[in-house]
């Protein structure tokens, strides 16, 4: 085949968490099969396949303009592509979790020390000018 089976990746909340589980999802020409979209993605990706799932998705109504017509999306077929271990596709960034912060942070107590020495600092200053003009 001269023409590209794979047409773009999908990114999604979905795809980036099962991206961490070594299944990528790309959109692929309809009339694709299943050794087609695996040979394509040795040849783009340089990667071995372990499996590959595919789904047709059925096209939507939407309404669209002024009048509000109904007009309908295309139809597309998406394949699910699990590879093998230590295997990746750099199109993905998995992330990393994060520990949410909470809202109320604990300040070291270094922190609190300093700023005590500070105020203290800064009244002092003032004292001693006071003590000066009499």
């Amino acid at each position: 085949m001269n023409r590209s089976v794979i047409r773009k990746p999908i990114f999604s909340e979905k795809t980036q968490t099962k991206a961490a589980l070594q299944v990528y999802t790309f959109e692929v020409e309809k009339d694709a099969t299943k050794k087609d979209i695996k040979r394509a993605l040795d040849k783009q990706f340089s990667v071995e396949v372990k499996k590959v799932r595919t789904r047709t998705q059925k096209p939507k109504r939407r309404r669209t303009g002024k009048r509000r017509y109904e007009v309908q999306t295309k139809s597309f077929k998406i394949a699910e592509i699990t590879l093998k271990k230590d295997q990746k596709i750099d199109l993905w960034e998995v992330p990393k979790e994060e520990k949410p912060k909470s809202k109320k942070e604990k300040k070291p107590e270094k922190e609190k020390e300093e700023k005590k020495k500070d105020k203290k600092e800064k009244d002092q200053p003032a004292e001693s000018q006071e003590k000066g003009e009499k």
